[in-house]
């Protein structure tokens, strides 16, 4: 009887297995609190291979948004240099610079092809700039559905 290969998945350039993934996964979070121009932010990360988790940004209400992390989520403070190219990139979008999104760091692999497809569309918009939810619906094909697309954005990690 022949077996099947085991799925791989990657992060970054990095293939790995499941097991090892979930490891991963499983592994100790931990953070890079740093501040913009608009208050405090954060990149929750995970060391080696480097995976961001979360990357949290400011508030509208002037709360820091690591007020709603548990300590387990938070982890223990870090400066690994991807975090930190990850903090300079979200400062510098702030000052109206383009934002680089570092999609090699992220792990996507348990995201529908339609939210990767939503989330891709919204790092799209440029800086400065507004879309409306029926614009996004149709850069991804789904000109009908605006609110299932949006909808399907907002259950990623990832918010940019």
């Amino acid at each position: 009887m022949q077996r099947n290969p085991p799925i791989v998945h990657k992060v970054g350039s990095t293939a790995i297995s499941p097991g090892k993934r979930m490891n991963i996964i499983m592994g100790t979070n931990n953070h890079l609190f740093f501040k913009t121009r608009f208050g405090d932010a954060a990149v929750i990360y995970r060391e080696k291979p480097f995976l961001m988790i979360k990357t949290l940004l400011p508030r509208a209400d002037g709360k820091s948004p690591v007020e709603s992390l548990s300590k387990t989520e938070r982890g223990k403070a870090g400066t690994h240099p991807k975090a930190l190219v990850v903090s300079e990139s979200v400062i510098d979008y702030f000052k109206g610079k383009p934002l680089r999104i570092p999609w090699e760091w992220m792990d996507l692999c348990d995201l529908t092809e339609l939210q990767k497809a939503a989330l891709a569309a919204v790092a799209d918009i440029p800086y400065g700039k507004v879309k409306v939810y029926k614009d996004i619906a149709q850069a991804i094909g789904r000109p009908g559905l605006p609110v299932l697309s949006v909808h399907q954005l907002q259950k990623t990690l990832f918010r940019f």
